[in-house]
């Protein structure tokens, strides 16, 4: 018997060609032949073609910025952008904890920031209500002040 080739599975017995053998799709992928299965990309992974899927390096990570805990994800669609006034420099982030906080006295408005550099500083007359992670930055209340 001839096995299917990596990238292809077979779950049934008794086949006669090699047309019986299936492509792993979307999200999934066979890295030795005769397999009856494809694994699953894992969590922070997504793998959008259909065919040739043999490794899982064929899975691709999240991007910066982005998260994802799916499994066997066939698009980026599923890769969650970090919340405004939070970055993530890692490629494959798995939950939204890899999400780091700006610090204290910086925010980020913008979901999906990449690294702490887009966190910016609140400035003179400005505050961060809260220790970590602000997404946006309040003015000093009427009789009240905040130098650089």
């Amino acid at each position: 018997c001839t096995a299917c080739v990596a990238g292809k599975f077979s779950t049934e017995e008794g086949k006669k060609a090699i047309s019986d053998c299936q492509s792993c799709g979307k999200g999934t992928y066979s890295a030795t032949g005769g397999s009856s299965f494809c694994a699953v990309c894992g969590a922070g992974k997504y793998l959008e073609t259909e065919e040739g899927n043999v490794q899982e390096s064929d899975c691709q990570r999240c991007g910066m910025g982005k998260y994802s805990s799916s499994t066997g994800a066939s698009s980026d669609s599923t890769c969650n952008s970090c919340i405004a006034g939070k970055y993530s420099s890692a490629t494959g982030a798995t939950s939204i904890t890899d999400c780091k906080s700006c610090g204290l006295g910086k925010f980020s408005p913008t979901p999906g920031a990449q690294d702490e550099s887009m966190c910016g500083e609140c400035g003179a007359g400005k505050y961060s209500d809260i220790t970590t992670g602000a997404s946006v930055c309040n003015n000093c209340a009427a009789g009240k002040y905040l130098s650089t």
